[in-house]
Parts: structure tokens; C-alpha cells; sequence
């Protein structure tokens, strides 16, 4: 008899860590670097829980102290992973 088998592809990613490119206080003027892991297929970066326009990338330019956070995708039909948060605040 026939021998029938399924294959089902789960892919697991992991939760996004976000890095700090520079200091962690900052002064008006300076900028510091976020980053979180490449890869993903979709990022969206928030600063005091609310989206950010454009901040779509894997890298965010902080101009301004607040609590930063990254949500991200894996995939289209993946559900969206956040990361903590980092707050930055002025020197």
C-alpha cells in the first residue's frame, strides 16, 4: 500500500534584541544608534509605545530621549515579536 506523509515547515525566530551604537544619554544635537538583528521580514520601531513613521528598517537614529522599542516579523504570515525596551535619555 502507498505510504502518504505531509510536510509541515515551521520557522521559529528569535525574539529581537535591541543593541546600542553609542551612548545612552545623550545631549540635544547628538545621536545615538539602535539596532536590532537583520533578517527579519518586517520591523517597525516605536518610541513610548506608538509607531513610528518610516522607522521601518533594522537600525534607528535616536534624536530624542525616550523608552525605544522594535516589533518585528519573520515572515508575512508570521505574528509581529517585540523586544524590551531601551530607554535614552539626556545627559
Amino acid at each position: 500500500a502507498p505510504v502518504y506523509s505531509n510536510t509541515v515547515t515551521v520557522n521559529v525566530y528569535p525574539s529581537p534584541v535591541i543593541t546600542l551604537h553609542g551612548p545612552q544619554e545623550i545631549v540635544p544635537g547628538l545621536t545615538t544608534e539602535l539596532r536590532t538583528q537583520t533578517g527579519y521580514y518586517q520591523y517597525q520601531w516605536k518610541k513610548d509605545d506608538a509607531d513610528m513613521p518610516g522607522a521601518i528598517t533594522y537600525n534607528l537614529n535616536v534624536t530624542e530621549p525616550g523608552n525605544y522599542k522594535v516589533q518585528v516579523k519573520g515572515d508575512a504570515s508570521a505574528p509581529w515579536t517585540t523586544s524590551s525596551t531601551v530607554t535614552i535619555g539626556y545627559a
